[in-house]
């Protein structure tokens, strides 16, 4: 995707008044109104995409820990040492 400055070089460049100015404005306008609309689905799915690989950390590190503490327990060391 270009950026702003991109995009205002782009515009400054053609004839709005032609066919091919007109098209790009038009097709900077769709995308604008689509990332306005999807904008807050995008942002939802991020969120929880980000929760997920939080929790999948937690609960592998939990298990690790868990088998440290029982290959400790196997070689006779006890919880409390």
């Amino acid at each position: 995707m270009p950026t702003a400055t991109k995009v205002s070089i782009k515009l400054k460049e053609l004839d709005l008044d032609s066919h091919e100015g007109k098209d790009y404005v038009k097709e900077r306008t769709e995308l604008s109104e689509k990332m306005s609309t999807d904008g807050g689905k995008l942002e939802r799915w991020a969120n929880r995409v980000q929760a997920q690989k939080a929790s999948a950390g937690y609960q592998m590190a939990r298990e690790r820990r868990m088998e440290i503490m029982a290959r400790f327990e196997s070689l006779g060391y006890s919880q409390q040492e």
